[in-house]
């Protein structure tokens, strides 16, 4: 990775501007034609390297619910209970997290309009997936930020 990529995803980490041409705008600030900056950021994306570009949204702010799951799933179960989970628009998370003493290891969140929405969800998934499932429903909120410096 060149220092110009590096740059680039710090840039993308503090948050893409909200105006009408924000890569013009993030290509400004890094001191690249826009083309370019959307070129780079095309190949990051190929390698691997960024996952998606998108929003997060407050969804207790927008009247949603959430929640955050986890699954003891058997490791050669992963791949076919992640996909199966992935499927669901609502799921923002989805990822593997190993834990001495924790069965749970597949962990992910929900976010729906309304319980009787996220219940659904959640029940879809149980039944499907047919492992133990635990749901931990958002008590309190606490905003962190997390940056990966390059």
């Amino acid at each position: 990775m060149n220092e110009l990529q590096k740059n680039l995803l710090n840039e993308l980490q503090t948050g893409i501007p909200v105006v009408e041409r924000p890569f013009l705008e993030l290509s400004k600030r890094l001191g690249l034609e826009e083309s370019t900056l959307i070129e780079e950021i095309r190949s990051l994306l190929e390698k691997g390297y960024i996952r998606r570009i998108g929003p997060i949204f407050d969804a207790s702010a927008l009247g949603m619910v959430g929640t955050l799951a986890a699954i003891a799933v058997p490791e050669e179960e992963l791949d076919r209970v992640a996909n199966f989970i992935n499927r669901f628009e609502e799921v923002s998370h989805n990822y593997l997290r190993v834990a001495e003493g924790v069965p749970y290891n597949l962990w992910f969140t929900v976010s729906a309009k309304d319980n009787d929405e996220l219940d659904r969800i959640i029940s879809r998934i149980r039944e499907e997936i047919e492992y133990p499932l635990i749901v931990l429903p958002t008590k309190r909120l606490f905003k962190i930020g997390v940056e990966f410096r390059l």
